[in-house]
C-alpha cells in the first residue's frame, strides 16, 4: 500500500510538471555550421569549410548544393526575390535555382563578408573592405556610409522600420537605407555583436558580459533585459526573433528563450550538444540550431508552445502612400492607407528617435486618409513619419528646409 501511494504521488508530480521537449539531431551531422536560412524552398546551411547544404523536408535529409560556389567559409545566406546570396571568406556568390548552381557576384581573395542583409531595394554587405550595397541583385556593388563608419563595423541589421549599424563608437540607425544616419541611445562602453527584432521590440546582444538590451522606440533608449540569463551576464553570440518571441545564445552554447519580449528568459539548452556557438532559424514547424562541430539540430515549435511560444502572426500591411511637398517649408500633406478600422497612430520623430508630435491617435475608417503637418516652428532637418496600426509599422523620411 505504501509503495502504491509513492507511485501515485510520483505520477501526480510528473503529470503536474511542465514537460519540455529536447532538441533532436537533424540529418546534417558533424558539421561546423556558420549560417542558416529558411524560405519556401526549404532550409539552407553554410559551413566553416565553404560547403552549402539544402533540405526540402525540414532537415530530415540534406543535399550538398554548392556547384560553382568558391568560399573558404559561408558566414551569411540571404534571399531577395529569386536571388539567393551566400557570402563569407572570398566574397559573395548568387544562385537563381535554389542553390543548385552558383556564380560569382563579388569574388575577391581576402575579402571577408561578415554579414549580409536586405534593406529596401538593396542587398547590403558588411565586409572587411567597407559597407557595400547592390540594387541590381549583385551585378554591381558600391561602397556607402564610409564617412559615417570609417572604422570596422561589428554588425548591422535591418527590420521593417530601419537599418542599424554598430561599431566601437556606438549604435546608429537609418530609415532611408543608409543615406542619412542618426545615433541611438546605446552607449559606447559595450560592443554589440548581434541584432534581432520581434513584432514590437528591437534587441541587441552585447559583448563583455553585458548580455541583452531591448529598445521599444527605434533605439532611442535601451534597457538591460537579462532576468534568467546567467549572472554575470554573458557575451551574446547570436539572437533570433520570431513573432513576439526572442532566442539568445551565449558564447559557450547556452540557449535562452523569452516569450515576453525579454522580460524573463528560460534555459532551453536541454538535449543540445555542447557548442561554442549556435545560429538559429525557424520554418514554421521547427526551430533549428546550427552548432559548431555538431551539425544542425531542431526542436518542434509545437513543443515550445508549452513554454509560452507564440507563433509568428501575419499582420495586414499599412503604408504611407506619399508626402507632399517633401522637402517642405511650411506645411506638408501625408497620405496613408490602412486595411482595417483599428487604432492608428501617426507620429513624427527626429533623427535621435525623439517624438516631435503625434498627428493622429484614433481609429479612422479603413482605406486612404490624409493628415496635414505644419512645420512653421520646426527646425530644419530630417524627420521620420511613423504610421502604426496594430503591430505593423511603416516609416518614411521627410525633410524640413527653410
Amino acid at each position: 500500500m505504501r509503495a502504491l501511494r509513492i507511485l501515485l504521488i510520483l505520477g501526480l508530480c510528473f503529470c503536474g510538471s511542465r514537460s519540455i521537449a529536447q532538441w533532436e539531431q537533424s540529418g546534417l551531422v558533424n558539421k561546423n555550421i556558420y549560417s542558416l536560412y529558411s524560405d519556401a524552398s526549404g532550409l539552407y546551411a553554410g559551413t566553416s569549410d565553404g560547403k552549402l547544404f539544402h533540405s526540402e523536408d525540414r532537415g530530415n535529409t540534406w543535399v550538398e548544393s554548392d556547384s560553382g560556389l568558391s568560399l573558404q567559409y559561408i558566414k551569411s545566406i540571404i534571399k531577395k526575390g529569386k536571388y539567393l546570396f551566400a557570402s563569407g571568406d572570398g566574397g559573395v556568390f548568387v544562385s537563381v535555382d535554389t542553390g543548385k548552381s552558383w556564380s560569382a557576384s563579388l569574388a575577391k581573395k581576402g575579402l571577408l563578408v561578415y554579414s549580409s542583409i536586405v534593406a529596401g531595394d538593396y542587398v547590403m554587405l558588411n565586409s572587411s573592405d567597407s559597407l557595400l550595397r547592390s540594387r541590381d541583385y549583385g551585378k554591381t556593388w558600391s561602397t556607402f556610409a564610409t564617412k559615417q563608419f570609417p572604422t570596422t563595423v561589428s554588425c548591422f541589421y535591418a527590420d521593417s522600420v530601419s537599418m542599424y549599424v554598430a561599431n566601437f563608437d556606438g549604435v546608429f540607425f537609418s530609415a532611408d537605407t543608409g543615406t542619412t544616419w542618426g545615433v541611438t541611445g546605446l552607449g559606447t562602453n559595450r560592443e554589440i555583436r548581434e541584432f534581432a527584432s520581434t513584432t514590437t521590440h528591437l534587441f541587441a546582444g552585447a559583448d563583455h558580459h553585458h548580455g541583452v538590451y531591448r529598445s521599444t522606440d527605434f533605439g532611442a533608449s535601451w534597457t538591460s533585459v537579462n532576468n534568467g540569463i546567467n549572472f554575470p551576464y554573458q557575451t551574446i553570440g547570436s539572437l533570433y526573433g520570431a513573432g513576439s518571441n526572442i532566442f539568445a545564445c551565449e558564447v559557450g552554447g547556452t540557449v535562452f528563450y523569452s516569450s515576453n519580449n525579454g522580460d524573463s528568459w528560460e534555459d532551453i539548452t536541454g538535449g543540445l550538444p555542447s557548442a561554442s556557438s549556435v545560429v538559429f532559424v525557424a520554418d514554421g514547424a521547427y526551430l533549428f540550431a546550427g552548432t559548431s562541430a555538431n551539425g544542425v539540430w531542431r526542436r518542434p515549435l509545437q513543443d515550445l508552445l508549452s513554454v509560452g511560444f507564440d507563433p509568428p502572426k501575419e499582420y495586414p500591411s499599412q503604408r504611407i502612400n506619399g508626402i507632399h511637398p517633401n522637402p517642405c517649408t511650411s506645411q506638408t500633406s501625408i497620405q496613408c492607407c490602412i486595411p482595417t478600422s483599428e487604432p492608428v497612430t501617426l507620429k513624427i520623430f527626429d533623427q535621435l528617435g525623439r517624438e516631435i508630435i503625434t498627428l493622429l491617435d484614433k481609429s479612422p475608417a479603413s482605406g486612404i486618409f490624409r493628415v496635414e503637418w505644419s512645420v512653421r516652428n520646426v527646425p530644419s532637418g530630417l524627420y521620420y513619419v511613423r504610421l502604426q496600426s496594430g503591430n505593423s509599422v511603416a516609416i518614411k523620411s521627410i525633410a524640413v528646409a527653410r
